[in-house]
């Protein structure tokens, strides 16, 4: 039986390690392979992070349709509050095509 000791094995390590990233230049395979990993994780990490922003925005609707309706509005009364509500929200924001005209000291156009 051939008895290979702890050193050899040690040895056998270091001289892989030694590589590096010699090895990622020589195999482009390797390379790509590598490049496409890291690609996957970050876009993994992306659309976890989108798709849970959506659960809980979704969510916090249906907390706030629920809680509509315990308090005894009727259907009619959920639509006209959430019309006034983006309403509301549309005159606050401002346009980005009359900040952008602002800034340049023009008046803004309205053209249809």
């Amino acid at each position: 039986m051939n008895m290979v000791s702890l050193a050899q094995i040690a040895a056998q390590i270091a001289a892989q390690r030694r590589g590096g990233a010699k090895e990622f230049l020589t195999d482009p395979l390797l390379t790509v392979a590598a490049f496409m990993l890291v690609a996957v994780c970050v876009l993994w990490i992306l659309f976890s992070r989108l798709i849970s922003f959506n659960l809980r925005r979704k969510a916090r609707k249906l907390r706030m349709y629920e809680d509509r309706i315990r308090s005894g509005m009727s259907a009619e009364e959920i639509k006209e509050a959430d019309a006034r509500r983006r309403h509301r929200r549309r005159k606050t924001e401002p346009e980005p095509d009359a900040e952008a005209e602002a800034e340049a000291g023009e008046e803004p156009t309205h053209s249809m």
